[in-house]
């Protein structure tokens, strides 16, 4: 992916995997509980909904990948209905990044504490997880300064129909992560 080792990009990856205490407690959180059938992951700013892979262009899985995008473009829909449009997309279509949570809740969700991996043969592969990203939408070549927000921190004027908006979009999501995986689960 496009990480970067420039602590102050974007895209920093960090010292090395898991090196944040941060990432340390949720992984070990999410293998004490696993396994994990649905994950968010929120961020801002764009108005987009992703699905992985965020590391690869390569679309080596197309049946989940089908099932991923389908999930995304409701999450979109749902989280469009307060007046913001919100776009579904691949990951790795917007840009490519390695150590995602998404990629990694992707490749490990259905894990927990000292379970061996499993092979997708094994194992049917039932995660669903998306990021979200809120709004406002970056817009560089608007004139109208209310447009030209650009940063990662949400300004306080957003908070709440962000949030507005992500109520009927996580409850969406929810359904479809009990429905998608009631069926991934049968295979």
């Amino acid at each position: 992916g496009n990480s970067v080792s420039d602590p102050c990009g974007e895209l920093y990856q960090g010292p090395h995997v898991a090196s944040e205490p941060e990432v340390q407690a949720i992984t070990a959180y999410i293998q004490s509980i696993g396994p994990i059938y649905g994950a968010i992951d929120f961020h801002s700013y764009y108005q987009e909904v992703m699905y992985p892979p965020a590391w690869t262009t390569d679309d080596s899985d197309s049946i989940h990948s089908m099932t991923l995008e389908y999930v995304a473009q409701w999450v979109a829909a749902a989280a469009s209905q307060v007046g913001v449009t919100y776009t579904a997309q691949r990951m790795s279509s917007v840009y490519t990044a390695s150590g995602t949570f998404t990629d990694w809740i992707f490749e490990n969700g259905h894990k927990s504490t000292g379970e061996e991996a499993h092979s997708e043969r094994q194992k049917p592969h039932c995660v669903i997880p998306i990021t979200i990203e809120l709004r406002p939408k970056y817009n560089k070549d608007s004139k109208d300064t209310k447009d030209t927000y650009s940063g990662f921190m949400l300004p306080r004027s957003e908070i709440l129909p962000a949030c507005q908006e992500m109520v009927p979009a996580v409850v969406k999501f929810s359904q479809l992560v009990l429905e998608e995986g009631a069926k991934c689960n049968k295979l």
